[in-house]
């Protein structure tokens, strides 16, 4: 069986944690030791142990969540599309040839969404059709006038 070497930075990081650690939980166990608590130092490091484990088992519910914003922010910033493709179409009679005509007057000029390689914008016979992909479900959302 071969193992495979590891370079020393790794051991380095490694230790570094470690240490931090131990320093983390001496401390803790120093204050609470200070507070009056009856503890041992092992005790109060499977205890804060749990804490921390629980702590890192929400990680993934918290990213989810945060991807989930980026959806609504994908959403949001298409309304924000459709709003000045609303507002060209009443003062122009007419939905724009291509997106960057709303730049300046309806939109500003660093708007991140049609920037996105996967935003799209076509003008059809009766109306328009844009879209992007949203970022959690890697769906392509879309709106058609």
């Amino acid at each position: 069986m071969h193992i495979p070497k590891l370079s020393n930075s790794i051991f380095m990081v490694l230790g570094l944690i470690l240490s931090c650690l131990g320093v983390y939980f001496y401390d803790g166990y120093s204050i609470s030791k200070k507070r009056g608590e009856n503890t041992t130092y092992f005790g109060y490091v499977k205890n804060r142990s749990s804490q921390i484990y629980e702590g890192i088992k929400i990680i993934p519910q918290i990213a989810q969540d945060a991807q989930k914003s980026g959806d609504d922010i994908t959403m949001g910033s298409l309304e924000k599309v459709r709003q000045a493709l609303f507002m060209y179409s009443m003062d122009n009679a007419r939905y724009p040839d291509n997106i960057e005509e709303l730049l300046g007057t309806y939109l500003k000029e660093d708007d991140k969404i049609i920037r996105q390689n996967d935003f799209f914008y076509i003008k059809t016979a009766s109306g328009y059709k844009m879209g992007a992909r949203l970022p959690l479900s890697n769906k392509i959302y879309s709106i058609e006038e």
